[in-house]
C-alpha cells in the first residue's frame, strides 16, 4: 500500500473514531473537523453500507450452497473434488504455467463449490492430505 493510500486510510479511521465519540465529549476543533468533512464522512458511510450488504449476501449465498452440498455423500464430494482437480490439470497442461495468471493458483475467498467441497471433506476427515 502506498503512502497516500495509508494516509487516506489513517484519516478515514480518525474521522470514524471522531464520529463514534460521544458528542458531548467533542472539542470545538473536533466538531469543526466533522462539519468540514461531512461530505467525506457521508461517502465513507455509503461505501461501508454497500460493502456490508455485498459481504452479507456473499456469506448467505455460500452458507446456503454449503448446506446443499453437505447433503451429498462423501463419495459424491470426493468425485466432485477429483473433477475439479482434473479440470485444473487439463488447463495447466493445455496452456502451460507461463500463460496462466497468478490468480489461477490462489484460493478464492468465499469461492465456488471447489472450496466448499474441500471444506466439507476436511470436516468429514476425507479430504486429501497435502
Amino acid at each position: 500500500m502506498g503512502m497516500i493510500a495509508e494516509a487516506n486510510q489513517q484519516r478515514t479511521k480518525e474521522l470514524l473514531l471522531l464520529l463514534l465519540k460521544d458528542p458531548q465529549e467533542l472539542t470545538g476543533e473536533e466538531t469543526s473537523e466533522l462539519i468540514e468533512e461531512k461530505v467525506t464522512l457521508l461517502q465513507i458511510l455509503i461505501l461501508m453500507q454497500k460493502r456490508l450488504q455485498s459481504d452479507v449476501l456473499i456469506i448467505q449465498t455460500r452458507r446456503a450452497r454449503k448446506q446443499e452440498l453437505s447433503q451429498l455423500s462423501t463419495e459424491a464430494l470426493v468425485a466432485m473434488q477429483e473433477s475439479f482437480e482434473k479440470r485444473r490439470t487439463t488447463i495447466l497442461t493445455g496452456r502451460g504455467t507461463n500463460a496462466i495468471g497468478d490468480s489461477f493458483f490462489e484460493p478464492v475467498l468465499f469461492g465456488p463449490d471447489e472450496d466448499i467441497v474441500r471444506e466439507l471433506l476436511a470436516e468429514r476427515g476425507a479430504g486429501k492430505r497435502p
